[in-house]
């Protein structure tokens, strides 16, 4: 489509990471509308190194559009703000609050940074993407100009075409075990712990044949991983289980396993995994804070006080009525239909339209 390239970046990319999902989604509608374009970054992954022009090698022209997704910062700000390119457009994912990384230099100073950018950026970005409502809210509190709200491009097909691990279902399916599932990264603001405690008094108290699994890559967040393993050890918690960063059939396995999706985090741009329990009827219990009450809509149960005893008991209703936990799947289905793929392909297409041709 005429001289224009589209280019795409992020710091890095790496096979199923929820932003970098995002970037591959939108490549391939481009591709097949017929734009050239590109995905930029620092460095990608092997599974996926092929996609990936690394900044090094990449030179703008002058004709180009840049779209930058912005999560974390990184020295790519600086590069976007000083090319000279015909539009710039942000994919805006939300950037953690530094304060839930403190002992973790690495990804705190990221986290600062960012924040730092994101108000640097404000006068160079022409139109920005954002997940979410209060996403958005955040950018037009800084003095962003056109906002809009656009989710994750989130295509279920993947989730429905993939076989789910054999091995899994036939380790954990009949076994009697009540199964509450958590999946994000191991980290801080995700709020492990108190997934942890609520599963505790559940388990203890009421049915101490459940299990707890919590699905997520530790990378970089060892130090917090054996926090909540000492934490388990402290109060003799029983029956949880950390697969780590695992396959995409045995995440589908663990889903498959479920009966409760319980989530507590304290910071989300979006959440993907909430959409993933939709795919596999599973009833969500979830913390309303940050961008999941935006996400869930008025699906799932949402609770706005963490008191462990309370969310036990929202446990064992929705496992136990199951004309409740009908009604759950059900507002969860209609919730899912808003973020229909192909109806959000048609609107990303719709929103970049005046700024690529």
């Amino acid at each position: 489509m005429g001289k224009t390239r589209i280019i795409q970046f992020t710091p890095s990319v790496s096979y199923g990471d929820a932003v970098s999902n995002d970037v591959f989604a939108m490549s391939d509608i481009l591709t097949k509308r017929g734009y050239n374009n590109l995905i930029v970054a620092y460095g990608a992954s092997k599974k996926v190194e092929d996609r990936v022009v690394l900044l090094q090698d990449f030179k703008s022209k002058p004709s180009d559009v840049f779209i930058y997704h912005m999560s974390i910062g990184s020295g790519l700000t600086e590069y976007v703000i000083n090319a000279k390119v015909k539009h710039k457009i942000m994919v805006y994912h939300n950037i953690t609050p530094a304060h839930f990384f403190n002992g973790i230099p690495s990804v705190q100073v990221g986290c600062i940074s960012g924040r730092a950018q994101l108000s640097d950026l404000v006068d160079h970005i022409d139109f920005a993407i954002c997940d979410s409502d209060y996403n958005k809210e955040e950018l037009d509190i800084l003095g962003y100009k056109n906002t809009v709200t656009l989710p994750i491009i989130f295509d279920d097909s993947d989730y429905k075409n993939t076989v789910p691990s054999e091995k899994l279902l036939k380790k954990h399916k009949d076994d009697g075990y009540t199964n509450i599932l958590f999946v994000g990264r191991i980290a801080p603001n995700k709020k492990q712990e108190d997934v942890i405690s609520s599963f505790h008094v559940y388990n203890k108290y009421i049915n101490p044949k459940s299990r707890l699994i919590l699905v997520g890559s530790s990378t970089s967040m060892e130090n917090y991983k054996e926090s909540l393993e000492d934490f388990i050890k402290e109060h003799n918690i029983e029956n949880v289980i950390f697969p780590g960063h695992i396959s995409f059939a045995d995440i589908l396995a663990y889903y498959k396993l479920a009966d409760v999706f319980l989530c507590q985090s304290e910071h989300e741009g979006f959440c993907v995994p909430l959409l993933e329990a939709m795919v596999f009827d599973v009833p969500i219990i979830a913390y309303s804070s940050s961008a999941i009450p935006y996400t869930l809509g008025n699906s799932g149960i949402m609770f706005k006080q963490k008191d462990h005893r309370i969310v036990a008991e929202l446990i064992n209703l929705v496992v136990t009525d199951k004309e409740f936990r009908e009604k759950i799947i059900e507002g969860q289905r209609k919730r899912l239909a808003d973020f229909e793929i192909n109806k959000v392909k048609a609107e990303f297409m719709d929103l970049i339209g005046p700024y690529i041709d």
